[in-house]
């Protein structure tokens, strides 16, 4: 279900033309640390005023989308949502962050061939640094921290630790990388 759904949403994103990546746990997911979520995060690049060429390719008798709220989420860098009415799966569409970091996360991002979709999805060493700062921004949570640890785990000496290393102190997650470590 959650194939077909992302499959379906990337094949539109990129008829639209919106640069795009998976992020969040579907990301950790694809770096080889599973877990299992109903709704999909992705990041995207899309100016308010292109927002009706995505809803042309995700039409409103399978898909809820607003578009009066999701141009004012673009507008304010806040997330919004569309919803598979078909199969209740959620996408938290998440603007491009206009800061340093989220612009090298997003020109970093890799293809990766997830079923007859080409998937955009951010580096491992990207979705690390996310969720160290999702931790902090929910005050420690656990469950972005055994993800952190998963992925180190997984990845070992493969890791880019230099580039890890470049963000920490920006990102101020520092003493959650320790932790994990």
């Amino acid at each position: 279900m959650i194939l077909n759904v992302l499959t379906e949403v990337a094949r539109a994103l990129d008829d639209a033309q919106v640069p795009w990546m998976l992020a969040g746990s579907h990301a950790s997911t694809f770096h080889g640390v599973p877990r299992a979520t109903n709704d999909i995060g992705v990041v995207i690049d899309l100016p308010g005023k292109r927002i009706p060429d995505l809803a042309a390719r995700l039409p409103s008798s399978r898909w809820y989308l607003d578009q009066a709220v999701a141009l004012e989420s673009i507008l304010s860098q806040r997330p919004f949502n569309v919803i598979d009415e078909h199969t209740g799966v959620k996408i938290d569409f998440m603007p491009l962050k206009r800061r340093p970091f989220s612009r090298s996360e997003f020109d970093r991002r890799v293809p990766v061939q997830y079923g007859s979709a080409t998937v955009w999805v951010a580096t491992v060493e990207d979705t690390i640094l996310a969720k160290l700062e999702w931790s902090k921004k929910s005050g420690g949570s656990e469950r972005q921290l055994r993800d952190v640890a998963g992925l180190v785990e997984a990845w070992g000496d493969r890791l880019d630790r230099g580039y890890l290393e470049s963000w920490l102190d920006e990102l101020g997650v520092r003493e959650a990388w320790l932790s994990v470590r």
